[in-house]
């Protein structure tokens, strides 16, 4: 059972909720806005079967608002582990049996857990058993993250940091012309100070998998984070009046 979140919160109690989870998506993920949330509540017999949310955004979020003390059982969300979408590449390394918490990762519906989750990952939520009662009910807010494009705090403009990275964009570009299709994003949060020298960089997030179109052509992660650190280190930003912090979501498709 659903319903849209903003429908059924009072304003004075959901917005703020909406804006503080909008402005983590852009500090940490790069994406500008959030889907309008459903909330839903799952009782007796109530589950998801396995699927994935890839034309949605690039992140998934589940928020809980089960009780502290659950009476119901069940109600977990299943994450397909990498092991499993690469099974028969893997099949070597693991032995003869295998029992359900090798192909997925369980996680409980804790009270206040926000649960963000690469949205292509196959994933399910496991029945819900004995309770009926909607106020005993496994109750979440979930969603996605969307409209992924730079997040620019402090002294440099938009775009100003846009012209930067499309000068940036063809030398990664002639980087990966030798290397096999890559999926995934992976958001960079740099720190920019005021003579435009980037003096910090972080991986905020990398969900790139390799599309397996050549198996003969391996890319080696390592080679690829370190194109990525070292040339956007070497970037030059115009001068500003304080420092930038910019968060940057580089989508592969």
């Amino acid at each position: 059972m659903r319903t849209p979140a903003y429908h059924y919160f009072p304003e004075k109690i959901y917005y703020p909720f909406h804006e503080r989870l909008v402005k983590w998506g852009r500090e940490n993920l790069g994406c500008h806005d959030v889907s309008p949330p459903w909330l839903s509540y799952y009782v007796h017999g109530h589950y998801q079967n396995l699927h994935s949310d890839m034309p949605h955004g690039p992140w998934a979020f589940v928020y809980s608002l089960s009780p502290h003390q659950p009476k119901f059982e069940g109600g977990q969300t299943l994450l397909m582990k990498d092991s499993v979408l690469n099974f028969w590449s893997t099949l070597g390394a693991h032995r003869a049996e295998h029992e359900m918490s090798e192909f997925f990762h369980e996680v409980n519906p804790d009270y206040g857990q926000l649960l963000i989750f690469d949205s292509r990952i196959p994933h399910a939520v496991k029945e819900v058993r004995n309770i009926l009662d909607p106020l005993d009910a496994r109750l979440v807010i979930h969603g996605w993250f969307v409209e992924p494009r730079p997040y620019v705090v402090g002294g440099l403009k938009t775009n100003q940091v846009a012209k930067v990275m499309d000068q940036w964009l063809p030398l990664l570009q002639d980087w990966l012309y030798e290397q096999p299709s890559l999926h995934g994003c992976l958001t960079v949060k740099m720190r920019i100070s005021v003579s435009g020298q980037v003096t910090g960089l972080d991986f905020q997030t990398d969900t790139v998998r390799q599309v397996q179109t050549n198996p003969d052509i391996e890319m080696k992660r390592n080679l690829f984070w370190n194109f990525v650190r070292k040339s956007l280190l070497n970037l030059k930003f115009p001068k500003s009046s304080k420092t930038s912090q910019v968060v940057i979501p580089l989508l592969f498709k």
